[in-house]
């Protein structure tokens, strides 16, 4: 009877575990992951730009404007169409592992960049640009699950690698995007 209970116990803990891992699959890019530290010496161009984005959400978007705005590479980030150019930033694909127990999390991502000039409406740059980024497991957020028999210790959940390797694969896209918006001359 005591067997079947400690088994009852143990087997809903570790769902528990399983699903809190899985869970965190499902957390949002963050702007702060995002955030591009520092960009190559970027051209700049002194000009507005308005920025969207199609399948890459708020956060994305965030990080691609304050990345433009902090980098100086236009003049100004306008939050409404009527810019000199026209940015529309297109997720093409992101591959994402499923939710296994992995040391290692490696996520790409496939983005289409279209800068347009809203004066004539022509294209100046269609690219497209792969980034991946592999998250690897920091055992300096070793959590220990309570486990007993077992005495099993996990490492940074599933979830939170999964999001670390996405947010590094956006602000390496987001790199990519700027360097090439650079190399462009714009009159």
């Amino acid at each position: 009877m005591l067997n079947q209970a400690i088994s009852k116990f143990l087997c809903a803990a570790s769902l528990c575990v399983i699903a809190a891992g899985i869970a965190g699959c499902a957390a949002d890019p963050s702007i702060q992951g995002m955030k591009v530290q520092t960009m190559p010496n970027l051209r700049h161009h002194p000009k507005t730009v308005f920025v969207s984005v199609n399948g890459m959400g708020p956060a994305f978007l965030k990080s691609a404007q304050d990345a433009i705005w902090d980098s100086a590479i236009f003049q100004k980030v306008l939050k409404d169409p009527g810019a000199d150019y026209e940015l529309e930033i297109k997720l093409m694909e992101s591959k994402i592992p499923s939710a296994e127990f992995q040391h290692d999390i490696t996520i790409a991502i496939t983005a289409n960049w279209v800068l347009t000039d809203s004066s004539n409406r022509a294209v100046v740059m269609n690219k497209t640009f792969q980034s991946t980024y592999t998250a690897d497991m920091q055992w300096q957020h070793i959590a220990y699950a309570m486990i007993p028999v077992v005495g099993m210790s996990m490492g940074e959940d599933f979830g939170q690698r999964q999001k670390r390797a996405n947010d590094g694969a956006m602000r390496d896209n987001i790199v990519q995007g700027l360097a090439a918006i650079s190399e462009l001359r714009l009159d």
